[in-house]
């Protein structure tokens, strides 16, 4: 009409979905008008633009696994028509099966398993993915974040959504992370472990205690979310009498180099007296002029020490 051979039919903005009652009306230089009504269904056939963070950081926490959440690596995805959701899958597991949106469980505990019945356990695109000590020794970790523009809903995605004869088919666009994974978290003392009092006389205990390669002997219990060794310096201060303070101290590190606070527990080494002495028998001499013989009285060890004295 007047010249324009082209123009939007229904107006930009129009909600998806319908029908549509679209009524065209044309009017002729002569004044006559003719119309027309159509219905028109509006349907969003592309795909969302998927874009991601390339590279990013995550930190594990103080449980056995951590998680990174889909909606986290989003770096500007979006589609013309609406909003846009998140679903992520760990690359390593997507990897080990051929199946679009299944994965199996590579590490950590199979703590990415959704599908619990089908064997081997199953991996899906979720909402968030685990990661664990077991991932910092390769730090290599892709995810495949899907980015959808209908709601798949919250949770775990059934992989038959992703088929042509699924509502999901068609639907969605992937894009691609690297995970570092970083552990900052120090063991921590869970349990200590209280000084003691012992007799210098008690020298399996003693040698127990100055015993520095004897770390797990009445030692305090620590925690780490990863693999920790415990290391043990004892500072012997106890006399040649063998009283004194032996120092034993503790401290744990993880594979990661984080160490715990120092552990000391002090062990008091007691003196112990236990003496006997022997007294000299009695004599009865009636005859003076003879005198006594001091020997007949005396024992050899008159007087002896149990305890741990010079």
């Amino acid at each position: 009409m007047n010249g324009v051979t082209s123009f939007f039919v229904p107006a930009i903005g129009l909600p998806i979905g319908g029908p549509y009652a679209v009524t065209y009306s044309v009017r002729s230089n002569c004044g006559q008008i003719a119309t027309a009504t159509v219905q028109v269904t509006v349907v969003d056939a592309s795909p969302p633009i998927a874009v991601c963070d390339e590279f990013t950081n995550l930190s594990l926490t103080n449980t056995a696994n951590t998680a990174i959440f889909a909606n986290s690596l989003d770096d500007g995805s979006y589609d013309l028509c609406g909003d846009v959701f998140f679903k992520i899958l760990r690359m390593d597991e997507a990897q080990a099966d051929p199946r679009d949106g299944i994965g199996i469980p590579q590490s950590c505990n199979r703590a990415n398993v959704d599908d619990p019945i089908e064997p081997p356990n199953r991996t899906f695109f979720d909402d968030e993915a685990f990661f664990c000590c077991d991932d910092i020794a390769t730090n290599l970790n892709m995810v495949i974040v899907r980015v959808f523009d209908v709601d798949p809903g919250p949770g775990a995605v059934s992989p038959n959504r992703l088929l042509p004869s699924g509502d999901l088919f068609n639907r969605f666009n992937d894009c691609m992370v690297e995970i570092e994974v970083e552990d900052k978290v120090a063991p921590i003392k869970a349990l200590n472990t209280p000084n003691r009092t012992i007799s210098c006389t008690d020298n399996a205990a003693r040698q127990a205690y100055a015993d520095e390669t004897n770390v797990t002997f009445d030692a305090p219990v620590f925690f780490d979310n990863c693999d920790f060794t415990v290391s043990l310096q004892v500072i012997d201060g106890t006399s040649n009498c063998g009283d004194g303070l032996i120092r034993r101290r503790f401290q744990a590190t993880d594979q990661n180099g984080n160490t715990s606070v120092v552990c000391e527990q002090r062990i008091n080494v007691q003196l112990e007296h236990d003496y006997t002495i022997n007294w000299p028998n009695d004599v009865q001499n009636i005859n003076c002029g003879n005198g006594v013989n001091l020997a007949d009285t005396l024992g050899d060890d008159d007087i002896s020490e149990d305890g741990c004295d010079l």
